[in-house]
């Protein structure tokens, strides 16, 4: 637990549980509090996993349940049991005075549970406890403060986590975390950056600290307050020199995430700095970095002029990495929504864009007119979630796909059943002539 990178994973950690075991938990969430209370103790971790989320899913109405689930963090033998207990006490969301200091006892926690959606990960159950903490709100700020000083390694990430979890409730902390910005351990360095990242604008006294960090010997650290910096916003603009050097100087990470504080900061990064990120889009070798200059340059409309040049030629060229931003920061910065469409519509056709272009047309509700055609044609593709984006899609652009609506019908009798719900949705949004969101 004392690698830097550590915290690259929990601070952006999304507190799910994911569900184990032999009945159905939203079968589970029909029983009654007391009935649930009831089988507490199933014989199989993963039927205490399934109760003790559908006493979450209770909320504020199982209240009954805090003590026996605190018991559970106590006595618990099974990792996934605990963590589990953890979120249900958060989405209940009583007695707060008792739960917060309890949750944050147990940060020593060693143990993990897994999670394999989206992607395949090993969560520390610490890091469930501070993400719970925080669904408290000011209650738990105080004891989270006190728990960022802790000497030791899982108590101090558990109550980071649970601060940046909080946004701008966690300013208060920010003198601890100045403090902790010039400490020489690069973990607390970076967890104090991370917790900025979650404040935001609230958190701009830091940034001749963040400034600092941008030269740090730990690229890691670099990295962090490029971040952090980027969440402050447009007062960092004072880290407009800095970030370019960074820019020039950094790693791909911190060279990426440069870019991206640049594109947050907005137009007042001047156009030294505009300069700068056009030719990272035409020369960095490396995608990523050069994938974050197009999304930043997207937010710089004060600029559109030199961009838009820049942006065509990246989408002629049939080796640039992230068209379909490219396209996105085009329609942004100069509103033509045909050329936008027409290589987004292009980019439908390659597995690696697809998903997000589809995302972007929908994004463009109804100047995407020109893609409706070729977004019908994807209802009919073999992964069921091309077929629910092409259909949310749809819904989003509204009048103009109202054309759509006997393909989304027969989505309606499609085997899977969240291309039925995309379905549905579009076609309530076309018929009230409104977008749907994407889920």
């Amino acid at each position: 637990m004392t690698r830097p990178a550590l915290t690259l994973a929990l601070l952006g950690l999304v507190l799910v549980v994911s569900v184990r075991g032999e009945e159905n938990v939203a079968e589970k969430a029909t029983k009654s509090v007391p009935e649930l209370m009831a089988a507490l103790d199933s014989s199989t971790g993963d039927a205490r996993v399934e109760v003790i989320e559908a006493l979450g899913g209770h909320g504020a109405e199982a209240a009954a349940a805090v003590s026996a689930l605190l018991k559970k963090l106590d006595q618990e033998e099974d990792a996934g049991v605990r963590a589990a207990a953890a979120v249900a006490l958060g989405r209940i969301g009583a007695d707060g005075d008792r739960v917060v200091p309890a949750l944050i006892s147990h940060f020593p926690d060693s143990g993990v549970v897994e999670r394999f959606e989206p992607r395949y990960q090993v969560i520390p159950v610490f890091a469930i406890y501070g993400a719970a903490a925080a669904e408290f709100g000011e209650e738990a700020v105080d004891p989270l403060i006190e728990a960022l000083g802790s000497d030791e390694p899982r108590v101090y990430l558990g109550a980071a986590i649970g601060l940046e979890a909080l946004g701008e409730g966690a300013a208060k902390a920010m003198p601890k975390i100045l403090e902790m910005l010039e400490s020489d351990s690069t973990q607390r360095r970076n967890v104090a950056a991370g917790i900025i990242r979650g404040i935001g604008p609230a958190a701009a006294e830091a940034i001749p600290s963040l400034v600092k960090r941008l030269r740090d010997e730990n690229f890691h650290t670099q990295y962090w307050a490029c971040r952090a910096l980027g969440a402050i916003g447009p007062a960092s603009s004072a880290a407009t020199d800095d970030l370019l050097e960074r820019m020039s100087l950094g790693t791909v990470s911190v060279r990426r995430n440069a870019a991206i504080a640049l594109g947050n900061i907005g137009p007042d990064i001047g156009p030294e700095a505009v300069a700068a990120l056009l030719e990272a889009v035409d020369e960095d070798p490396m995608a990523p970095v050069r994938e974050e200059a197009v999304i930043a340059l997207g937010k710089l409309k004060p600029f559109a002029d030199k961009s838009a040049a820049v942006l065509k030629k990246a989408l002629a060229d049939p080796d640039f990495p992230a068209p379909t931003h490219a396209a996105r920061s085009l329609w942004l910065l100069t509103g033509d929504a045909d050329e936008a469409a027409k290589w987004l519509t292009k980019a439908m056709g390659d597995l690696t864009y697809f998903q997000h272009a589809v995302e972007v047309l929908g994004e463009m509700g109804p100047d995407a007119a020109p893609a409706v055609d070729r977004l019908i044609e994807a209802l009919g593709e073999r992964d069921p979630d091309d077929r629910v984006s092409a259909a949310l899609a749809l819904g989003r652009i509204g009048a103009p796909a109202t054309k759509a609506e006997p393909a989304l019908r027969k989505l309606l009798e499609d085997e899977e059943p969240q291309v039925r719900e995309a379905a549905q949705s579009a076609l309530d949004a076309l018929s009230s002539n409104e977008g749907v969101e994407e889920n």
